[in-house]
């Protein structure tokens, strides 16, 4: 069992550690690509500030290998990891792609993601720590069906939207829900 934590705040925010009041060591909880995760005990410092700093070590010591560095940081960046959300009633096959009919007009699939509105990039982890961080939604539309329409058959304008979908999904999130409740989330990894 482990004591009294005099710094619940900072152990709630960093990402990815824990010490839980039934635990006589923090843990580190890395996720894998394979919606699986790796947990190590990490014994604990004099104090409860080094112990989070040497939580952070070994955690990205763990992730950087598996994820890559850049990678990592986008992870650590987002102050709630982002995941894209299944529809209840979904339009088509693959979460992120929705047919959109529009009468009179041709129908088409949109695309819709968040991606991170900072210019340079340049958050850390502890800068959001509370934070929302900004987003911006971007949207890209696959027409089918007349003349004027991009495509003109509807399994070439639904196979372009879901090849689009599946590339920003890895570049934007680091978490993409199935529909299916009981399987676990896939972590895409940046190739």
């Amino acid at each position: 069992m482990r004591r009294t934590l005099q710094h619940p705040q900072t152990w709630t925010y960093t990402k990815f550690v824990s010490w839980p009041a039934s635990w006589p060591k923090p843990m580190v909880r890395i996720p894998l690509p394979s919606g699986k995760y790796i947990t190590r005990s990490v014994t604990p410092e004099g104090d409860e500030l080094s112990t989070i700093a040497k939580c952070k070590e070994v955690r990205d010591a763990l992730a950087i290998p598996i994820w890559g560095k850049e990678e990592w940081h986008k992870i650590l960046s987002v102050p709630a990891r982002s995941t894209t959300r299944p529809r209840v009633n979904p339009t088509t096959p693959y979460n992120g792609v929705v047919l959109k009919e529009r009468p009179g007009k041709a129908s088409r699939y949109e695309v819709a993601w968040y991606e991170l509105d900072i210019p340079d990039g340049s958050v850390i982890e502890s800068q959001t720590h509370g934070k929302r961080v900004p987003r911006k939604k971007k949207v890209k539309t696959f027409s089918f069906g007349t003349d004027k329409a991009r495509f003109t058959r509807q399994e070439d304008a639904l196979s372009a939207a879901i090849a689009l979908a599946k590339t920003v999904q890895a570049q934007h999130y680091s978490v993409i829900h199935s529909r299916d409740k009981n399987s676990p989330p896939i972590f895409p990894v940046k190739g």
